[in-house]
């Protein structure tokens, strides 16, 4: 098969929800890049987002989104707190 070769383009839609925000937070924990407190403070906030998302509480959903894009900016390294905020704003955006 030498010499035979192609190309092909794909396109790749990454989403983010709560639950995938749950997720990185857990890894970047595990991994020791978030501290302990920090890590349960986020996951605090992200439960409490999909409890009242779960309720249809969108105004809740909003406010516990924007205290963990908050607290990202204030206690996660910046590489990590610049993924995360953006997932929470884009689900933010599809609400």
């Amino acid at each position: 098969m030498a010499g035979n070769s192609s190309q092909r383009s794909v396109t790749f839609h990454v989403v983010a929800t709560i639950q995938s925000l749950i997720a990185a937070v857990r890894a970047y924990g595990a991994h020791g890049t978030i501290d302990p407190a920090t890590e349960n403070s986020l996951l605090a906030k992200l439960n409490d987002a999909q409890a009242a998302l779960d309720r249809g509480n969108v105004t809740v959903v909003r406010n516990k989104l924007s205290d963990f894009i908050g607290l990202c900016t204030r206690r996660v390294p910046a590489d990590v707190a610049n993924v995360l905020v953006a997932d929470a704003r884009y689900v933010l955006g599809t609400l």
